[in-house]
């Protein structure tokens, strides 16, 4: 995606999309910009402002277990336990009929495998990531970094996820 696709907002404009868009439409958001522009915080800030669970997933630091959980056998199938940092149905960790949670997943380009991405797409796209469903109440908004900010980065492949539900 070239800058002259995106549209240039402020952060209070990012945190009224949050509101209306991600939380409010339910359609997933990608907020686009350097680092240190205030992404994550607007996240937090509304989270904070509007009594919603925050859910802080830094992709950097995931790799593909930590979506998918961990394998075991179980009558000769393998059956993949969930894991505990994620908003998935079943999960005592989360509160399914609780306030709205915020799926933030950060750094969604930031050194971030491809394997790894292709979780994040499908958790984005499909609310779910093998037989592991995103709760009901889960909103996701996503933040990466720009590669012509010469951060760190990964090239993102296109299409990028993002579809209207």
């Amino acid at each position: 995606m070239s800058a002259t696709d995106m549209n240039v907002i402020t952060i209070s404009d990012l945190k009224d999309m949050i509101r209306s868009v991600a939380i409010g439409e339910d359609i997933p958001v990608i907020a686009w910009g350097p680092s240190g522009v205030g992404k994550t915080e607007a996240c937090y800030q509304v989270c904070a402002e509007d009594g919603l669970s925050l859910c802080d997933v830094r992709l950097a630091q995931y790799e593909t277990v930590d979506f998918r959980g961990i394998p075991s056998i179980i009558e000769r199938l393998t059956t993949w336990s969930m894991p505990g940092t994620l908003p998935f149905k079943g999960n005592p960790n989360f509160d399914e009929n609780g306030p709205t949670i915020l799926l933030f997943l950060d750094e969604i380009n930031t050194g971030t495998s491809p394997a790894t991405l292709a979780l994040a797409y499908q958790l984005i796209n499909e609310r779910r990531v093998g037989e592991h469903e995103l709760m009901g109440n889960v909103r996701i908004v996503a933040a990466a970094n720009r590669e012509s900010d010469r951060g760190v980065s990964t090239r993102m492949p296109a299409p990028a996820p993002m579809r209207a539900r």
